[in-house]
């Protein structure tokens, strides 16, 4: 009989600490004889749908030692796993455990992402006895960048997070993505080591590059270094380089 059977397979490499799942279809042929030895063509082979609840994108950071996931769930909504705090030693079970948790905006409603940029950046950074971290995305509404902040995290890292804030990159001109756009940020740092400053990376609707594709912009925020000085977001350089279909 023709058919065909899916199987799951999954491996494992030690030495990168990761886990390889694959899915394929095995097909069964059968040939009959007449003057001419034929082969039935297999049956078309059905893709096995992703689960309704698979992450669009992951995005982790680590802050006092506790890891954070960041993701958008199917219904385009900003959540996060969260590191539980460690078994005793005597515990059979080696496996990390995660709290699931919501970011609310600053009318405490869920955050919505925009499905046609559902790309995440996350940062986190110690300053002094301070512990932040910013998650960056597109609005639902008009695919505006936009930043939530968990900020002067307590010292014990695996209390229950305070409530998350609207980051400071709300206030400014709204910069709007194109579809697609990819999101990136990282932490300025002086010679030290010593954070300086946050730089984000996104492809606004504003114009396009020298090579008519849209651009790749970066917003600098620089952190005040003394109490006179006042951290404000401002525009950077576009990146001209991407060519098309670079």
């Amino acid at each position: 009989p023709h058919g065909s059977t899916p199987h799951i397979s999954a491996s494992t490499t030690p030495s990168q600490d990761s886990l390889s799942i694959s899915i394929c279809s095995s097909h069964k042929h059968s040939t009959h004889s007449s003057d001419h030895h034929q082969s039935r063509p297999p049956k078309p082979t059905t893709k096995m749908p992703a689960p309704e609840d698979l992450p669009s994108d992951v995005v982790a950071v680590e802050s006092g030692g506790v890891g954070y996931l960041f993701y958008v769930n199917h219904k385009n909504k900003l959540a996060y796993l969260k590191e539980l705090r460690p078994k005793k030693p005597s515990s059979a079970d080696p496996n990390t455990e995660f709290e699931l948790c919501e970011i609310l905006d600053g009318n405490r409603r869920p955050i919505e992402v925009h499905p046609d940029v559902k790309q995440l950046a996350a940062i986190s950074w110690t300053n002094g006895d301070r512990r932040e971290i910013r998650v960056y995305y597109a609005n639902a509404s008009d695919r505006a960048l936009k930043e939530t902040c968990l900020t002067n995290i307590g010292i014990d890292p695996y209390a229950p997070d305070a409530l998350w804030k609207n980051g400071e990159l709300n206030e400014t001109a709204e910069k709007v993505l194109v579809p697609n756009s990819s999101i990136s940020a990282t932490i300025a740092r002086e010679k030290n080591g010593w954070p300086s400053g946050i730089r984000l990376y996104a492809s606004p609707t504003s114009g396009k590059n020298k090579h008519g594709v849209p651009p790749i912009a970066v917003y600098k925020y620089d952190f005040a270094k003394t109490d006179d000085e006042e951290a404000v977001w401002r525009d950077g350089d576009v990146i001209n380089s991407v060519l098309r279909g670079f």
